[in-house]
C-alpha cells in the first residue's frame, strides 16, 4: 500500500497541472493561442531557473555520477544509430522516419523529468536530475538535427549544431547552477526565496500549457498509428533500457532517473522542429498529446513495479 500511495504521489500532480491546462483551454477563459506563447515563457524564462535551483540547492559531489550518465549517453546514441538504420530501410516516407527516431530516444525530460524527480528523491536525486538534463537535452537536439536533416537529405552542419546547444536556456541555467556551486558563490537570502519561487513555477506553467494543447479531435484519423508510437515510447523502449539498466546494476535514485528518462513522453519541441524541417508536424503533433496524456498512467505503473521489485 506504500508503495502505491507513493506512486500516485508521484504522478497525481502531473496529471492534475495538465487537466487544468485542458480545463482553461476548454472553457476559453484565456484565448487559446495564448498558451504557446506561455509554454514558450516557461521554457526560456522559468524552467532554467528550476535547473539552476536543483543545481544550487545540493551537494554537486554526491550528486555527480559518470557510470549514470555514460549509460544514458551510450544508450540513447545506440538507440538512435540502430533506429536510423533499421527505418531507413523499412519506412518509405521520408517526412516520417524524423518522427518514428526521435520517438525511440528523445524524452520530455526537461519538462516531465524535472516534474517527476521532485516528489520521487532526495535532494541529491534531483540535483543529479538536473544535470542528466544538462547532459541529455543538447544530445537529443544534436541527433534530431541530424535525423531530420538525412530524411530531408540536407547536409549535417557542426556549427548549427554547437550554435543550438549553445542558445538552449536549459543549459545556460544548469550550467550556472554548477558555477555557483563550484566556486562557493551563495546567493542572499532574498534572491534564494525568488530563485525558489521561481523554480517551482517554471514546472507548474509548463504542465499548465501542455495541457493546454490537448486537442482530442484531431486523434481520430491516425488512432492505430498513434497507439503503436506510444506504446513503444511509453512502454517498449522503458521496458528495454530499465531492464538492461537493472541488469548492469543501478538502483535507487540512479535507476529511477534512467526509468525518467526512458519512459517519459516524446518531447514538446519536436512539434516546431518538425515545421522547420518538413517533417510530418501533423502526426508530430499527435504524438505528443498522446504520449504526454498517457505518460501519467505507463509512469505510475512504471515507479510502482520498480517500487514493489525494491529497485528504487
Amino acid at each position: 500500500m506504500e508503495n502505491l500511495i507513493i506512486s500516485i504521489n508521484c504522478v497525481a500532480p502531473i496529471f492534475l497541472y495538465m487537466l487544468a491546462g485542458y480545463y482553461a483551454n476548454s472553457r476559453k477563459f484565456v484565448p487559446t493561442e495564448v498558451f504557446p506563447q506561455i509554454s514558450r515563457l516557461a521554457f526560456s524564462v522559468l524552467l532554467p531557473w528550476t535547473l539552476f535551483n536543483n543545481i544550487y540547492s545540493a551537494d554537486l559531489g554526491s550528486a555527480f555520477s559518470a557510470p549514470l550518465l555514460a549509460y544514458l549517453l551510450a544508450a540513447n546514441i545506440l538507440v538512435f544509430i540502430l533506429g536510423t538504420l533499421i527505418l531507413f530501410r523499412l519506412e518509405p516516407d521520408r517526412r516520417r522516419r524524423g518522427l518514428y527516431i526521435q520517438n525511440l530516444y528523445r524524452s520530455n525530460i526537461a519538462i516531465i523529468g524535472i516534474s517527476l524527480a521532485q516528489p520521487l528523491m532526495d535532494a541529491a536525486g534531483i540535483a543529479s536530475m538536473s544535470i542528466v538534463v544538462t547532459v541529455l537535452v543538447p544530445l537529443y537536439n544534436a541527433l534530431a538535427i541530424i535525423a531530420l536533416e538525412l530524411c530531408r537529405g540536407g547536409q549535417i552542419s557542426v556549427k548549427k549544431l554547437l550554435v543550438n546547444m549553445a542558445k538552449n536556456p536549459l543549459i545556460r541555467g544548469a550550467l550556472a547552477g554548477i558555477f555557483c556551486v563550484v566556486l562557493g558563490i551563495r546567493l542572499p537570502s532574498a534572491v534564494e526565496s525568488a530563485v525558489s519561487g521561481l523554480a517551482k513555477a517554471g514546472s507548474v506553467m509548463t504542465l499548465v500549457a501542455l495541457g493546454a494543447t490537448f486537442q482530442f479531435s484531431t486523434l481520430r484519423k491516425n488512432a492505430l498509428l498513434l497507439t503503436k508510437l506510444t506504446l513503444v515510447r511509453l512502454v517498449g523502449i522503458p521496458a528495454l533500457l530499465v531492464t538492461a539498466a537493472a541488469v548492469l546494476g543501478f538502483r535507487g535514485s540512479e535507476l529511477a532517473i534512467i526509468t525518467i528518462c526512458t519512459a517519459s513522453p516524446i518531447a514538446s519541441s519536436t512539434y516546431p522542429m518538425a515545421l522547420v524541417y518538413d517533417s510530418d508536424h501533423d502526426l508530430t503533433g499527435q504524438l505528443v498529446i498522446t504520449t504526454s496524456l498517457f505518460c501519467c498512467f505507463t509512469l505510475f505503473l512504471w515507479i510502482f513495479l520498480c517500487k514493489q521489485l525494491g529497485l528504487f
